[in-house]
């Protein structure tokens, strides 16, 4: 056998020799030849290894056999020489000797995977293997950079089929080396990776980055920027990349941790170098004043001065990111966070360099602004992807942990604060707008749900906050070259950090952060609390976004609806959690002051005139709007009436600090006049929608009381009853309350409402129940409050322009004649946007006091609180008539007790009541002078029944029915007074004096027409000036009173003095009689038929004055029951 195989080779070595250039020519002879030369081969030279690489060197010596002799080569046959085979190749080929299609044709005769399944002895050592992965590394940095296609623009195009050849040459390159590496990643992980990104060596020095020179020097002047790189270690293509991602992940959970940790820090480590001496020294980085002004230079905004675009254009950056993918995945959980942090941070962080001066210093960020590769999004969402999986609970880890502390700490809360401080401290710090816009896109999409808020997270969301809008005051300052912006100031993240922070709270629930909060002491709540509310007060406001250009995308920067419920449905949280006094003051302090803000003329905030523009749209005045109602609902929720661990009185007392608030906001611009809050103001915008907001959050909180006192079913107090305490609250809590609502209605642009309501017809009353009836229901009030401010809000721009178009046509006017010189003063007087919210404002307050419940602590608040008589005398008349005619409590006392007037303005109140015919007033004020008198003496009785006569003489009566009732039970008193308290006190000719006087004003009253002019002189009578019923009480009431006061005759007290109707008398009854007969009394029926028969019964006299005037009441009024209980006793 082994002669035969050595003529079997003899043959195929004499044979091969005489293929030459002349055999081929023949080609019978070449065919014969040729199959001769490959069955000896097959037979003969495969099983041989000497006579396998002396094949090797024959085909390397003259390459055109080897499409002949390839199919005879087998080194996997011969596996101790295999290496040896390969580097001879590898150095023919690198040397050139070779063709792209030559070597490709001998690469795919090296059987790799046969050859690593050796068996021992022959066994590849990692020796041999390293060999392999250098032979292989080395060749494809020579030729495959990644940016090889980028740097050979300057050469020229070179042949199609050889650049097939080469991919194909790559691609057998790439499966060996996944080859090795899937059987050996340990020993092989840490070359590759180093070799994947270009680094040979130590990367810090960068003593080696093959063919970098000859490659860098055939680069063109279009392509300098790129030739910048290739100086740096450039990635190799990245199907190699995709070589090494490719390998099972079990191949990977088999590296140890520490191997794992090794490769990612390198990672970390190389990009942080590229970006220092790409980027920072490559001239991508532009200066901080530069940024500030817009003055970017060119070579900023090229793709390829920054290295993770530079990447992404390669297509090896998602192969990098998806590498550290499968480090992260197969490191245990406790290990992962550290790996992500090292990784991302070089990719994601801004980097800074500061200098002596804040023009000097440096700013680069990982992409750029124009970038049109994807690169941020690319980035970001591998980051995320990947904090997802690491938040996700991995049950095969635990399992193998016990439960312990360190394990309970990698709880979804602890893994969101380790996210959010990476945000905080790696992210943000000097990142420009571009970059925090991609992090808000993906950050918000992380499960923060599960997230736990603490006092120092919301410390941390509200510094991120105040930080965003300092540096935008600075780079907008600094862009009009007004103020130096200050050190660190770099182009403004603004919106974009408020934005993120704003979207993670309303992902935010409750459960965790409630839990925590048990935890903590009351100090530590309360401050959590005031901070958390301050935070959202900012995030409402957002005062920049008004100002800020459309650059910064203030355009779309309007609140989201999701955050709008956010705000609005936190009522349960801020009723659970209490906030201490001092706290909640700090925090009205902090909330006042942060509304008015715009109306600060010298602060160094402003920017362009003001946080509000001076003529803002209908779009942003309703935006404005929206924002103010949040923040003033906001703390309206803080100071609730029905909070969960405060009682009723204490949360009272927390009311009033709400009203304290808006009683701010009114006063902030009220100071007598109103000449600041016209249209013409540069502040009257923001005065309307803050002047809108605030009256709307007032009737919101005043509903909470309303409600809070609103009677339950079937649980309504006696009509006797004067106790109004509720739950704890007193009735000088509530007292101190309404004192509270009733210092709005001093302000300057509520008197505008009262005066209104004082000269209308129906100012003291337009209807038959109450002098109220000026005022709406209280739920009605709310709505056509709500419509009024949002019409006056909406249409303010366009009023606003109409009011300065007319203006200018006004001034061009007077240029030429000065005649309407009297209408510019009414058209600037009239037209204000505090006496258009006053007129709602008023409404609100005017329906609401006296409310059910309240009527007392209504009528002893108006004393202390008010500053104006006439509202004063306005808002006790509607105390007095909610307690004695809607609640018909008959208990005046208690009015008497409650009504206390300033002794300084006891006259001018008593005078405004009688000029505005608050008679009730009049009334419980004269019952509280007689209560006071210790012993009714004849002179004090004459002077108070005087008081009484000239309060009656004085007093005017309204057209509606309800001030006509008053003046009657006025008279009713009058003459029960006389009648009883004073019977045994004052002589009987002065008694039957004061009665007669009764009795000539009722009739004079009775017999008032409207029309005595030429009607009255040819004969005919006018209409009758009030209701018919009122005449013919007064009629009645003067007939019965002068058949008992008689002149010449004793006063008729009882029966026995005798009785007789004088002539005048019967004129005065028949007149009455006349009167019943007539159309106008026509709707009364027989009513009065028993008052006629009462007055002119002879058994009648002044001791039934009682029962006449419950009869006159009774007939004439049915349905006015409160005319039966007497004022005085």
């Amino acid at each position: 056998m082994e002669r035969l195989h050595s003529e079997g080779l003899e043959w195929f070595r004499l044979l091969t020799e005489l293929d030459t250039k002349l055999s081929r020519m023949v080609p019978p002879l070449r065919e014969a030849l040729w199959r001769s030369i490959k069955q000896l081969g097959l037979n003969f030279v495969c099983i041989d290894e000497r006579e396998t690489c002396t094949l090797l060197q024959l085909m390397l010596e003259d390459p055109s056999r080897i499409n002949l002799l390839s199919e005879c080569f087998f080194p996997a046959a011969a596996p101790s020489r295999f290496v040896e085979m390969f580097a001879k190749l590898m150095s023919a080929s690198s040397s050139s000797k070779l063709s792209s299609e030559e070597k490709l044709t001998l690469l795919r005769r090296f059987d790799f995977h046969a050859w690593l399944q050796t068996k021992s002895p022959l066994t590849p050592t990692k020796f041999d293997r390293d060999t392999v992965l250098c032979m292989i590394l080395g060749d494809i940095s020579h030729q495959f950079p990644a940016d090889r296609s980028l740097v050979d623009t300057g050469r020229k195009a070179k042949d199609t089929t050889a650049s097939k050849h080469l991919d194909e040459v790559l691609r057998v390159y790439a499966k060996v080396l996944q080859l090795i590496c899937s059987a050996h990643l340990e020993d092989h992980v840490e070359k590759m990776v180093h070799a994947l990104v270009g680094v040979h060596d130590d990367y810090r020095f960068q003593t080696s980055s093959v063919g970098n020179g000859e490659q860098s020097s055939s680069a063109s002047g279009d392509d300098s920027s790129a030739s910048e790189l290739t100086a740096l270690p450039r990635p190799v293509d990245a199907v190699v990349w995709e070589a090494l991602v490719g390998i099972p992940l079990a191949t990977w959970k088999e590296l140890p941790v520490m191997q794992v940790e090794t490769c990612v820090i390198f990672l970390s480590q190389h990009m942080t170098s590229l970006r220092w001496q790409g980027g920072m020294s490559s001239g991508s980085s532009s200066t901080a004043g530069e940024v500030l002004r817009g003055r970017e230079t060119p070579s900023a905004s090229s793709v390829t001065n920054y290295p993770i675009v530079y990447w992404q254009r390669l297509g090896v950056l998602k192969s990098f990111l998806d590498l550290f993918t499968l480090c992260c995945r197969v490191a245990p959980e406790q290990q992962q966070w550290a790996l992500i942090t090292a990784f991302f941070e070089p990719l994601l962080s801004t980097l800074y360099q500061p200098a002596t001066n804040t023009d000097g210093s440096a700013i680069s960020a990982p992409w750029s602004e124009q970038d049109t590769l994807s690169t941020g999004t690319t980035i970001c969402s591998c980051f995320v992807a990947t904090c997802s999986e690491y938040l996700k609970s991995q049950p095969q880890t635990r399992a193998m942990v016990t439960s312990s502390s360190t394990d309970a700490g990698l709880t979804q809360t602890a893994k969101l604060s380790q996210i959010w401080s990476f945000y905080l401290t790696v992210l943000v710090p000097h990142a420009p707008t571009h970059i925090c816009k991609h992090f808000h896109q993906f950050v918000t999409r992380l499960a923060w749900e599960h997230w736990c808020l603490t006092l120092e997270i919301v410390q941390q969301m509200r510094e991120l906050v105040q930080t965003e809008k300092k540096q935008l005051t600075g780079a907008t300052a600094g862009a009009s070259d007004r103020l130096v912006p200050p050190l660190y100031s770099t182009l403004s993240p603004y919106p974009y950090v408020s934005w993120l922070v704003r979207d993670v709270l309303c992902r935010t629930t409750w459960k965790s952060t409630d839990a925590w909060l048990e935890a903590q002491s009351e100090s530590v709540c309360s401050s959590f609390l005031l901070e958390f509310a301050k935070l959202c007060v900012e995030l409402v406001l957002d005062m920049p976004h008004f100002q800020v250009k459309s650059g910064h995308a203030a355009s779309t920067n309007v609140l989201p609806p999701y955050f709008v419920n956010f705000i609005k449905q936190q009522s349960v949280f801020w009723a659970k959690w209490k906030m201490t006094t001092t706290d909640l003051e700090t925090l009205q302090q902090f909330t006042l002051e942060a509304l008015k803000e715009p109306l600060g003329r010298n602060s160094p905030d402003l920017v362009s005139g003001g946080p509000f523009p001076a003529t803002p749209s209908a779009a942003m005045m309703q935006d404005a709007f929206t924002r103010l109602q949040l923040v003033l609902r906001l703390c309206g929720q803080i100071t609730t009436l029905h909070h969960d661990k405060l009682p009723k009185p204490e949360s009272l007392q927390r009311v009033n600090l709400f009203l304290k608030l808006l009683f701010g906001v009114f006063e902030v611009n009220d100071r007598g006049c109103l000449d600041g809050n016209r249209y013409t103001s540069e502040h009257a915008a923001w005065l309307m929608v803050l002047y809108g907001a605030s009256c709307t959050a007032l009737y919101e909180k005043l509903d909470e009381i309303v409600h809070f006192y609103k009677p339950e079913n079937g649980k309504e107090s006696g009509n006797d009853s004067v106790d109004v305490s509720k739950e704890g609250v007193s009735e000088e809590d509530l007292t101190a309350t309404i004192e509270a609502v009733l210092r709005f209605c001093n302000l300057s642009l509520v008197e505008v409402f009262f005066k209104q309501m004082q000269s209308s017809p129906k100012a003291s009353g337009g209807g038959a129940s109450s002098s109220g009836n000026s005022a709406l229901n209280w739920n009605k009030c709310g709505n056509v409050v709500f419509v009024e401010i949002d019409a006056l809000v909406r249409d303010f721009a366009s009023s606003q322009k109409a009011l300065q178009q007319q203006s200018r046509t006004q001034q061009a006017s007077d240029c030429t004649g000065r005649d309407e010189s009297s209408s510019d003063t009414t058209v600037s007087a009239t037209q204000s946007p505090a006496e258009a919210i006053g007129t709602p404002l008023g409404k609100v307050l005017w329906s609401f006091l006296a409310f059910r419940g309240g009527e007392l602590a209504c009528l002893a608040a108006c004393g202390r609180a008010l500053a104006s008589v006439h509202v004063m005398s306005q808002v006790a008349e509607k105390s007095i008539e909610k307690w004695i005619i809607e609640e018909r409590k008959g208990v005046w006392d208690a009015l008497a007790l409650r009504l206390q007037v300033p002794e300084l303005s006891g006259d001018e109140f008593e005078a405004a009541c009688l000029e505005q015919g608050k008679l009730l007033t009049l009334q419980v004020l004269f019952l509280q002078q007689l209560r006071r008198a210790p012993v009714l003496t004849e002179s004090l009785s004459l002077a108070l029944l005087t008081k009484l006569m000239n309060w009656m003489q004085r007093a005017r009566v309204g057209r509606s029915a309800l001030a006509q009732m008053k003046l009657l039970f006025l008279a009713a008193e009058v003459t029960n007074f006389v009648c009883k308290p004073l019977a045994e006190v004052l002589p009987s000719t002065l008694k039957k004096q004061m009665l007669r006087q009764l009795c000539d004003l009722l009739l004079e009253l009775g017999h008032a027409r409207r029309n005595n002019g030429i009607m009255k002189a040819i004969g005919l009578g006018g209409s009758l000036q009030y209701g018919v019923e009122f005449h013919v009480s007064c009629l009645a009431a003067g007939v019965f009173l002068r058949l008992q006061t008689r002149n010449g005759a004793p006063l008729r007290v009882d029966d026995r003095i005798p009785f007789k109707m004088t002539r005048t008398t019967e004129k005065h009854l028949k007149s009455l009689e006349t009167m019943l007969q007539s159309k106008d009394a026509f709707q009364l029926g027989r009513r009065a038929d028993a008052l006629v028969d009462f007055a002119r019964d002879p058994r009648r006299s002044l001791a039934d004055q009682d029962e006449f005037f419950v009869t006159l009441f009774s007939s004439m009024y049915p349905a006015q029951g409160w005319l039966l209980a007497k004022c005085l006793p």
